[in-house]
């Protein structure tokens, strides 16, 4: 494929990226704990792997579907009118946050239990399937095919993950995430509105945060 579209998946990709990086900030002292907690208080590891699931997830919610639904003005506003090919990719892409972001709490929970070394065939996996996947669909899709093939080899490699997980100790992961969905929807819907009343959109995304907040500490409290 040519370079114009090399450069439309960069600039959908480079952000989604980033994001990967957030769950390690976020929880960052999460992985002492859970080696605290790893060989002898099976069911206090379980709660704290859920909580650390929780509040990443906290933080996906939000964020995947504010890019899902405006993924157009998002790149419009970085990277301007000329990118908005973009907008497809990054709407994809965006999705694999939903994996990644629980999945962090997973890989520090499997050093905890010192079994890294059992992540390392999915990781093999993972690169050989998303190389054979783009093969097969960016001739045929163009950069879609190459979105896909990412979407694909995450939910592959990363459900794998959450099976050996489930494997050492049961526990879920959607834990308290119904005040959370819904309040990410009432964000979105806030969205819209400010959108449709021609509130500058780098104002929008800064008072979204508000919507959200409010709902959540709605939705707990009910």
């Amino acid at each position: 494929r040519n370079a114009a579209q090399v450069g439309f998946y960069s600039a959908a990709q480079k952000p989604i990226a980033f994001f990967y990086l957030l769950p390690a900030f976020i929880v960052g002292g999460l992985l002492p704990a859970l080696s605290r907690l790893a060989h002898n208080k099976s069911e206090r590891f379980k709660e704290v792997m859920e909580q650390g699931i929780s509040t990443v997830m906290l933080v996906a919610y939000p964020l995947v579907l504010s890019i899902f639904f405006f993924a157009e003005s998002i790149v419009t506003f970085f990277y301007g009118t000329d990118f908005v090919a973009s907008a497809g990719p990054l709407r994809i892409l965006s999705l694999t946050v939903l994996i990644t972001f629980p999945a962090t709490i997973m890989i520090h929970a499997m050093f905890a239990q010192n079994r890294q070394k059992e992540m390392v065939p999915l990781w093999t996996l993972g690169c050989v399937a998303n190389i054979l996947l783009n093969l097969w669909l960016i001739p045929i899709l163009g950069i879609m095919g190459a979105t896909w093939a990412s979407l694909m080899t995450q939910i592959v490699t990363k459900g794998l993950l959450w099976k050996k997980m489930m494997r050492i100790i049961p526990f879920s992961v959607f834990h308290d995430a119904g005040p959370a969905v819904k309040s990410a929807f009432v964000m979105v819907v806030a969205m819209f509105f400010l959108e449709a009343i021609y509130i500058p959109f780098f104002l929008i995304m800064i008072i979204a945060a508000f919507p959200y907040l409010g709902a959540l500490m709605f939705f707990r409290d009910t």
